[in-house]
């Protein structure tokens, strides 16, 4: 037979092979034998017993396996505490970015962390991130490839320490008339970003092609060091009327930023970018139109720009039902050198005239219609009707159509002459 019992010794088939299918009678002896000393017996019945045939070399082997899990879970605990060392001690040792900086001498001997360096304001490594290169030095936020730098969050608020743009600050009153009630937003512009956007060139190259119009239009509107300044404005008009009214406000406050005369009259235009149209309270058909365009793109409203290259002259088109568009391009007609109502372009130009030419449409951005635009498109329309019964009478209306022109005038800001 091949198979031989622990127990007895004798030699059996595979049905008989264990011990209490062939009545061993070696295996009552084996019972009464007492477990090894040091051995609980809770123990022994814990980790072997499912064949009882199995002798005192399972118990061994439940040592050896229990023996051989405690010295790996040493192995392991010891990695890891090796490996938080290195990453914490040994790694900053190799970091070349901290000879990054001019005040660090490259022979520096010190150990970090123990001897930290410090920085020309005095302050020492480590209070800010070696990743954020502003430090706040004489009251000035300073940008420098150092670990000195904080970012400017970091930067303690009793330092007076702020960005080098937001210099110069001016407190600004910008006026705009919603549904005949006039009201204005106050708005903080600053010296020192209106002096970098003056600095910038206007000038481009054709490398070997000329950029587009919509190219040349966008660089203005997309100019990254105005940007926050001028979405604080949208936030503001945000924060003073739901829906379409916030297109409005918009619209009556470039509206009634005053139109830059001295250039027209002088010929010399400055190009100014949107944020210093506000800067400077005035600015020309183009510059205005470009502020309008951004401040409706930033609404979420869809936006072109409408040149007008015969009777050079731009303005603003927003995106509003066919009916009431301009020329049916979707689009709206939007003046910005002066109080107007939307839908509106029948007004005279300095040196041009009526506007008779196809303009090119300048796409700036996609985005929602102006729906509730019929209201202006109505008052337009009726405006339109007295000039023409004024023109017709010599410029006099009966009582009833010259309070209703006077309430449209009202309405919208319109600026009248006085007789």
């Amino acid at each position: 037979m091949p198979f031989r019992c622990n127990y007895c010794g004798n030699y059996f088939c595979d049905d008989h092979r264990l011990p209490s299918n062939h009545d061993c009678i070696g295996l009552g002896s084996w019972k009464n034998t007492p477990p090894p000393s040091g051995v609980s017996i809770e123990y022994l019945r814990g980790g072997k017993f499912r064949a009882k045939e199995t002798g005192w070399r399972e118990h061994r082997f439940i040592k050896r396996k229990r023996r051989s899990g405690r010295v790996r879970k040493i192995v392991i605990a010891i990695a890891i505490l090796a490996l938080s060392f290195s990453v914490l001690y040994i790694k900053p040792l190799f970091d070349t970015r901290i000879f990054e900086y001019k005040n660090i001498e490259e022979s520096f001997k010190g150990i970090y962390p123990i001897d930290k360096p410090k920085c020309e304001d005095g302050t020492v490594y480590g209070s800010c991130s070696i990743n954020k290169p502003y430090y706040c030095l004489n009251g000035t936020l300073v940008k420098k490839a150092s670990i000195c730098g904080c970012s400017k969050d970091e930067v303690a608020k009793g330092d007076d320490c702020r960005p080098k743009y937001e210099t110069d600050p001016v407190e600004i009153t910008l006026n705009y008339v919603l549904r005949g009630e006039t009201k204005s937003i106050r708005f903080t512009a600053y010296g020192g970003l209106k002096s970098y956007l003056a600095s910038i060139p206007r000038y481009y190259y054709c490398t070997p092609e000329c950029p587009s119009d919509r190219e040349l239009e966008l660089r203005f509107l997309n100019e990254e060091k105005q940007y926050k300044y001028l979405v604080a404005l949208v936030e503001e008009i945000k924060k003073r009327a739901e829906g379409d009214d916030q297109a409005r406000i918009a619209i009556s406050l470039v509206q009634n930023i005053p139109y830059d005369y001295e250039s027209l009259r002088t010929g010399v235009y400055k190009n100014r970018y949107p944020y210093e149209v506000i800067y400077d309270k005035k600015g020309i058909c183009a510059e205005k139109s470009r502020l309008l365009a951004f401040i409706l793109r930033e609404l979420g409203y869809g936006v072109v720009l409408f040149e007008f290259e015969v009777e050079d002259h731009m303005a603003v088109g927003i995106k509003c039902p066919m009916r009431y568009s301009y020329r049916n391009s979707s689009y709206c007609f939007i003046e910005t050198t002066s109080p107007t109502i939307v839908t509106y372009s029948e007004g005279e130009y300095v040196g041009a005239g009526k506007l008779r030419s196809m303009p090119e449409i300048i796409f700036v951005s996609d985005g929602k219609s102006f729906e509730s635009v019929w209201e202006e498109y109505n008052d337009a329309q009726e405006f339109i009707r007295l000039e023409k019964l004024a023109e017709a009478s010599g410029g006099y209306l009966d009582q009833y159509n010259y309070y209703r022109w006077w309430e449209i005038v009202k309405m919208y800001g319109i600026e009248v002459e006085e007789r």
